[in-house]
């Protein structure tokens, strides 16, 4: 174990290391103590994600050493196989593994890194002579991960646990799925030539592209759908709280990917060749991929000498080659977020004046509610990684059903309209893991309001953080002439 921690601190040249490792495994047939075997694959693993390739035969000695284990063991290795990018080795355990657990949520969870792994090799190992993926192949991928999905789902009925787990797959399927439809819009270009209207109608209307047709139709709902896309993996990056460094970093990979195919899609629209910097300034591998991406963008003039707005075949062809680059040749391991959290925190809210179940809170509409929001941050752990500075608390308030005429709220706000809906927001300070204020709200119109509150978290950082802590009341806002109709409705 000694010698496994020296090789990981001295951080010597992987070909030392890797073919030293292989030979000690061979000679060793894996008779040892089970956390000597993790450290000594982890290693191995670790060394196999720069310069050297893992062979058949080195696949085959770290499974057999596997096979002298236990099964945890197994599934450890199978772990950090994953979280490495080495799918034949985790795809062998994980199947091994899949016929040895009892508990119903541990085979839904073993069944969906195995159908996710499958995704991956789908697309990490395309059968076209060019070395580009088929559309067949991304079907498959997508097939793959689809059942990954529905897997978490059942393994989710066990444990509570998978909420990232599942969004984190959903939004890989949205990314394949957006993917593939670039590339079939980027096989349009063939398919569906210009229409012979479409310069009129470019003409008539003042948009160069339409007389492209169904071409520039579908590049925009593309465009529109890699920017949905982004948005949802910013509202993923904001619950990460608990998650350690590296997940942080693989999520915005995962945001510089699909922002990199905006710009992409974006600039063939506008015939302008302008990309905007990163979101990250991290000098790593993947902005060094994601460069060359941008680099290799044909600089053709995207203009006709009418200064008319040209998508060239160069763009089209840069534009899936792109897309196939960003799909094959990035390793897409799981975080670590996946599998291990390094601290859970959660808060707890009391709203005050108490709701009853089944009731309403009552007021009077020429009346004011004064509403308390109170709570307690709490961690798993002692140590905390992140800790709570602030809390944001976000009110809404909106009519659901108006119990009266718009002139019963007249003599509250004359003659102005009522508002159907009202937005709050108040930031406090964390003392000793409590926090607590207050809102003023009215409510003018007589009807049923539902009253929304959700508290986003802030670190020392000043960055806001989404931990899922909401609650809902309802106020019921009467007159005094329609206070007894109201009760009667309610009953």
């Amino acid at each position: 174990m000694a010698i496994c921690e020296a090789f990981m601190v001295l951080e010597l040249p992987p070909h030392i290391v890797f073919h030293d490792l292989i030979n000690v495994l061979k000679e060793w047939h894996g008779k040892g103590s089970s956390q000597l075997v993790v450290m000594l694959c982890s290693v191995i693993l670790h060394t196999s994600m720069s310069e050297v390739s893992m062979g058949e035969s080195t696949l085959s000695t770290l499974y057999q050493v596997c096979q002298n284990q236990d099964y945890w063991c197994m599934f450890r290795v199978a772990r950090q196989a994953l979280r490495y990018g080495q799918y034949q080795l985790a795809l062998r355990l994980l199947e091994t593994l899949n016929h040895q657990v009892t508990s119903n949520g541990a085979i839904y969870f073993i069944s969906c890194l195995k159908w996710f792994v499958s995704s991956q090799i789908s697309l990490q190992s395309p059968s076209d002579e060019s070395g580009e993926l088929s559309i067949s192949e991304l079907d498959s991928a997508i097939l793959s991960l689809t059942k990954a999905i529905r897997s978490i789902e059942a393994a989710s009925k066990f444990s509570s646990q998978f909420n990232f787990h599942s969004t984190y797959l959903n939004l890989l399927l949205s990314d394949l799925e957006t993917h593939r439809r670039a590339q079939c819009v980027c096989n349009m270009y063939w398919s569906c030539p210009p229409p012979a209207i479409g310069k009129i109608e470019g003409a008539r209307t003042g948009d160069d592209l339409i007389r492209y047709g169904r071409l520039t139709e579908e590049l925009r709902k593309c465009s529109a759908d890699f920017h949905l896309l982004y948005s949802r993996y910013s509202s993923l990056q904001e619950t990460l709280l608990d998650a350690d460094t590296e997940t942080h970093r693989h999520v915005k990979m995962l945001m510089e990917r699909i922002f990199l195919m905006t710009q992409l899609v974006d600039s063939l629209l506008s015939g302008e060749k302008q990309f905007s910097d990163s979101i990250t300034q991290e000098a790593d591998e993947n902005s060094a991929f994601l460069n060359s991406i941008k680099r290799e963008w044909p600089n053709v003039t995207s203009f006709s000498d009418s200064h008319e707005v040209v998508i060239s075949l160069q763009q089209i062809r840069a534009l899936k080659a792109a897309s196939y680059r960003l799909l094959t040749e990035q390793r897409l391991p799981l975080p670590r977020y996946f599998f291990q959290k390094l601290q859970t925190t959660t808060a707890t809210i009391n709203v005050r004046p108490h709701q009853k179940p089944g009731e309403s809170v009552l007021m009077h509409a020429q009346s004011y509610l004064t509403l308390t929001v109170e709570g307690i941050i709490s961690y798993s752990s002692s140590d905390h990684q992140k800790k709570v500075k602030k809390v944001s608390v976000e009110l809404q308030s909106r009519v659901q059903q108006s119990g009266s005429a718009s002139h019963g709220a007249a003599d509250v706000l004359g003659k102005e309209s009522p508002k159907t809906e009202t937005n709050l927001q108040n930031t406090v300070k964390v003392v000793n893991e409590y926090f607590c204020t207050d809102f003023l709200l009215a409510f003018p119109l007589p009807g049923i309001h539902s009253v929304k509150i959700a508290c986003k978290v802030i670190d020392c950082n000043d960055i806001h953080w989404d931990i899922g802590c909401t609650a809902d009341i309802t106020v019921k806002s009467y007159k005094e002439k329609k206070h007894s109709s109201l009760m009667k409705s309610s009953t």
